[in-house]
Formats: C-alpha cells, sequence, structure tokens
C-alpha cells in the first residue's frame, strides 16, 4: 500500500506555512513600530493560551517553547500592572512544558506578589507547589516563597512553615539553617526580619538577576521603612497621616523614591499610617 503524500500536497502545505510565517512577521513588525511610540511605563495587557493547552500543543518542542515563554516573562515583568493574569500564567506555561526549569520559579516567585492584590497569594502558592513537586530537594524554592509571605502579607505562620521545609531539605546552607533559627525567635521589627531574609537570598544566589532583584527590594524596604517612620512624624505633625506619599514628601522635605523604584507604586496607609507597595 503506497502511503505517499502527493507532490501537491506537500507544495500547498509548504506554501500555506510560508504565507503564515510572513504573516506572522508582518504583525509581530507592526506590533513592534507601534511599542516604540508609545510610553514605556504603560502597564501591557494581552492574551495567552493557558497551561493546559500549550503543553499539548508543544509537538517536541517543549524546551524551545519553554525558552520562549521565559524570555517573554522576563520581557514583560516591568510592564506587569500586578493584576493581569497572562503573566502568572507564563510560570503555568514554562513549569508545565519544562518542571524541572529551576529559575523560572525563583523569578516568579520574586516578582508575582502583591500585597494588595489577592489572588497573587493564590498564584504564589500554585507556583510553589509545582515547583516543590519538580524539584522536591531544592531548598530555595520555599526559602524564597517563605521570604515573601514575610515581607509582602506579613504571614508569619506561613512563612515559618516554609522555612521549616527549606531547613528539611539536607543540602540547605548553614545561612538558612541560622536565619531560620533567627526567625523563630521572633527578635526585631519586621522590617528587620524581611531584610535578613532577604539578605540571606541575596547571599546564597549565583544568578546576577536575583542579586539585582534582591537588591532593587532592600532599597525599596529601606524607603518604606523611612516612608512609615516619617508618616508618625507628620501625623504628630498634623494630626493626622499624610494622604499620599507626595504630600509627606512635600512636607517633611524627604528624598522621592529613587527613579528605578518608580514602577512600584508606593502608598501610605490611612488607618495605620505603615507605607506599603499596592
Amino acid at each position: 500500500m503506497n502511503l505517499a503524500i502527493p507532490r501537491t500536497y506537500r507544495t500547498a502545505v509548504a506554501v500555506l506555512l510560508c504565507l503564515s510565517f510572513l504573516s506572522l512577521s508582518v504583525f509581530a513588525q507592526h506590533t513592534y513600530d507601534a511599542s516604540q511610540h508609545a510610553d514605556p511605563r504603560a502597564p501591557v495587557h494581552k492574551f495567552v493560551l493557558p497551561a493546559s493547552v500549550v503543553q499539548y500543543t508543544a509537538f517536541g518542542f517543549r524546551s524551545v517553547l519553554a525558552d520562549t515563554y521565559w524570555v517573554m516573562a522576563i520581557q514583560d515583568y516591568l510592564k506587569w500592572d500586578s493584576v493581569d493574569t497572562y503573566y502568572p500564567e507564563y510560570f503555568s506555561i514554562i513549569s508545565a512544558l519544562d518542571p524541572k526549569f529551576e529559575y523560572p520559579y525563583l523569578f516568579g516567585i520574586l516578582t508575582i506578589p502583591s500585597e494588595k492584590v489577592l489572588r497573587s497569594k493564590e498564584w504564589l502558592e500554585k507556583l510553589v507547589d509545582r515547583g516543590a513537586m519538580a524539584l522536591p530537594n531544592d531548598w530555595n524554592i520555599p526559602f524564597s516563597a517563605a521570604v515573601e509571605y514575610h515581607t509582602v502579607w506579613k504571614d508569619v505562620a506561613s512563612a515559618t512553615g516554609l522555612l521549616r521545609r527549606a531547613v528539611a531539605i539536607p543540602d540547605s546552607p548553614e545561612i538558612v539553617q541560622r536565619t531560620y533559627a533567627i526567625y523563630l525567635m521572633r527578635k526585631g521589627t519586621d522590617y528587620e526580619q524581611s531584610r535578613a531574609l532577604l539578605t540571606a537570598i541575596r547571599d546564597t544566589s549565583d544568578n546576577p538577576e536575583t542579586k539585582r532583584i534582591i537588591e532593587e527590594k532592600l532599597t525599596l524596604l529601606d524607603y518604606l521603612e523611612l516612608l512609615t517612620r516619617a508618616s508618625q512624624t507628620y501625623k504628630e505633625r498634623f494630626g493626622s497621616y499624610p494622604v499620599s506619599v507626595e504630600r509627606l514628601v512635600g512636607a517633611l522635605h524627604i528624598l522621592p523614591l529613587p527613579e528605578d523604584l518608580k514602577k512600584y507604586p508606593v502608598a501610605i496607609d490611612l488607618s495605620t499610617g505603615n507605607a506599603f507597595v499596592r
């Protein structure tokens, strides 16, 4: 029985593939040209296929697709509004395509959480669970998640449980064991504990991008602590907490947020005076 594909059919398929590629190229160029005139700080909103669909349409190119979505996640991080679901979906897709690819778990853990976006806690939990299942001997995943639960939500119970999981992994370094012991003592302010946890990640990571993100978070933490203390001074002087960071900065002549941190929308909680990232 002859199962050879007719030449005319092969030619037609080749032509269709070429036309599809050209169409995608034109669309990509148009999108790129439009982006050059857009506000570089404006949030990006997009639709991505869910991981449950992508993983079954990879056709043997799982690693290539995982790398592609990984690059997209890095590029869109600064343009994400902390609400749109496409960004956490990137990490679902990557972990479905290449579950042993460690760094996207860590990058997602450090960039997805948002204090005022309740769903981000759910996104983080799912990402941590997938990472723990794929890489059960990787202490970085539960430790990094513990840092976010403490610094973003002040969720001591979840942070303690994740730290306990991290130190139970045989290869966890001494600094992680020591940080867990100090954390259990509950000594120091939330800022001091957050700083100790972030510093432990920075000092144990060999990835330059992770170190850069942690240094950025440490600088932001210092500024939030400064604003919170200043907010208390403002209330003592004027009788109420400042309605905005701008009002506080202007009234007490505080240096504004550094330019490279302006992507973080900092605000003042009018009931407590604490500074936070929206």
